[in-house]
């Protein structure tokens, strides 16, 4: 079997599910490859700040003997397409000085706006263009899902990180990107390491909703009192959020509890949606 070692760059939609762990776990069982995986991952920062913090960067590209790079942008909200499409291009010629063959990852639209996801296309359409990177056309999967699959939830409670079968599908893209193989009959495996406690999520949000009401309110009212810094209420109920968001989203440390059996049926369709987007995403790009 040969080897191949792998470099995710992004942020939480990279970490999420240790979805780089399932690119590999998808190699491993396929027989594709014997995949080395390693991920530089950090919550909300978009490519311009990999590039600016550079060193970490700079190593893992001039001494890691990677063979592919994966790269996803911030997602939630969506940088200016000015920064991805010079962002994502320095990405890539980085990359190739050092021999190593780029990914870029199409991200996915917040739940609650899905009319922004064509300013995604639109901007890799020109990163590829402009650049001849490899697309990894997730984004058109999720879309997709979320239109026809109602049984099948690629997000987060949140509706904007992906669940196990986000995540699922994000490494099956990076698997078909790298491989060129089909991805009908991957393992129906995937991996949860955040809980996904909705009923708790709901109660956070309550409380932070309510804490930015109050807060406005205490605002005007020591404005008028001239209060330099007022003690607030509003402080308590965003202490009291960050409390109970700690406690029921902390991440499972425990290898043993991570990976999940996926609906046989749901991950058989949701391979066959993939391969049906990615196919016709290349066929619109073939020329």
């Amino acid at each position: 079997m040969k080897s191949v070692r792998v470099l995710f760059v992004g942020n939480s939609h990279t970490f999420f599910n240790d979805m780089p762990s399932i690119f590999q776990m998808f190699c491993k069982e396929t027989g594709a490859a014997e995949a080395e995986v390693v991920m530089q991952a950090h919550p909300g920062v978009h490519l311009e700040w990999h590039l600016n913090q550079q060193w970490e960067l700079r190593y893992a590209l001039v001494q890691g003997k990677f063979d592919y790079l994966v790269f996803q942008q911030a997602a939630h909200p969506f940088p200016p397409r000015e920064e991805t499409l010079r962002d994502a291009a320095k990405m890539v010629e980085l990359a190739k000085a050092c021999g190593t063959v780029p990914v870029a990852t199409i991200p996915w639209a917040e739940r609650r706006f899905p009319e922004s996801q064509q300013e995604r296309y639109d901007t890799f359409d020109l990163v590829g263009e402009q650049t001849g990177v490899t697309l990894s056309p997730v984004g058109y999967v999720f879309e997709r899902v979320e239109r026809e699959e109602k049984d099948i939830d690629l997000y987060f409670v949140d509706g904007e990180h992906a669940s196990p079968y986000g995540s699922y599908v994000i490494a099956a893209c990076a698997f078909n990107r790298i491989f060129g193989k089909s991805v009908i009959g991957l393992p129906y495996k995937s991996i949860c390491n955040v809980p996904a406690d909705r009923a708790k999520f709901e109660e956070i949000a309550s409380l932070r909703k309510e804490a930015a009401r109050i807060g406005a309110l205490e605002a005007e009212l020591a404005a008028l009192e001239g209060i330099a810094d007022p003690k607030t209420a509003a402080a308590g109920l965003v202490a009291e959020a960050n409390k109970l968001s700690a406690e029921a989203f902390a991440p499972i440390w425990d290898r043993e509890k991570l990976w999940m059996d996926l609906d046989p049926e749901k991950a058989a369709r949701l391979q066959r949606i993939i391969m049906e987007e990615i196919e016709k995403f290349d066929a619109r790009h073939a020329n």
